[in-house]
């Protein structure tokens, strides 16, 4: 699974939204409109693969120096 950040609103969907889309293990993805989409962003930008951050581990101010 991927999921995809819409940098523009296109077909009903609004900027700054996210889709979860299938792909294959080789993280190729099996829409092919999406596919083109992100292959038009490396021109226009219009979506973006989008990485969640990685939860620190310990606490939630475990970067909180005192």
């Amino acid at each position: 699974m991927i999921t995809l950040k819409i940098n523009v609103a296109m077909n009903g969907f609004k900027a700054g939204s996210t889709i979860t889309l299938a792909a294959d293990l080789d993280g190729n993805i099996l829409d092919d409109f999406w596919s083109r989409r992100l292959k038009d962003a490396e021109r226009d930008n219009c979506v973006e693969i989008f990485q969640q951050p990685k939860p620190i581990k310990g606490s939630k101010n475990a970067d909180f120096t005192a």
